[in-house]
């Protein structure tokens, strides 16, 4: 019972800090193209904006998996596994029929948010143990 606590209490630390990492990106990304639209008539990121956007998720969902892994440091693997299923469905629902967000967005930012997770995940375990123990 104490690993599962202690798994999703890492995976739910995890996504907090990743999503928080997303959209302070995505605010200083959206700024630095766009600018403040004080007025403005807003128009929809460019493809290479999208693409900044989709990197910047994974790299924050990386930073969000190394906090997973270091609350649920005996369980890092089910922390891992938990965050990476829990960070696109959510993504999923927030970005759903969002104005200003073309359809794809919301799984293509999913994906990326839970490739950042596996990579981040990859390399946490393939230096210690099963469960996070020194091998």
């Amino acid at each position: 019972m104490r690993r599962v606590l202690r798994a999703t209490l890492g995976a739910v630390i995890g996504a907090t800090v990743a999503l928080a990492l997303e959209y302070l990106a995505a605010v200083v990304v959206l700024l630095v193209t766009i600018g403040i639209p004080l007025g403005a008539q807003p128009r929809s990121p460019t493809p290479v904006e999208y693409i900044v956007l989709l990197l910047a998720g994974a790299a924050a969902a990386a930073a969000g998996a190394r906090v997973a892994a270091r609350v649920a440091t005996p369980y890092q693997r089910p922390a891992l596994i938990i965050l990476a299923c829990l960070l696109p469905p959510f993504l999923v629902w927030l970005f759903f029929d969002s104005p200003g967000w073309p359809a794809w967005w919301g799984p293509a930012l999913g994906a990326a948010m839970a490739a950042g997770t596996a990579i981040t995940a990859a390399s946490a375990l393939r230096k210690r143990g099963t469960y996070g123990r020194a091998s």
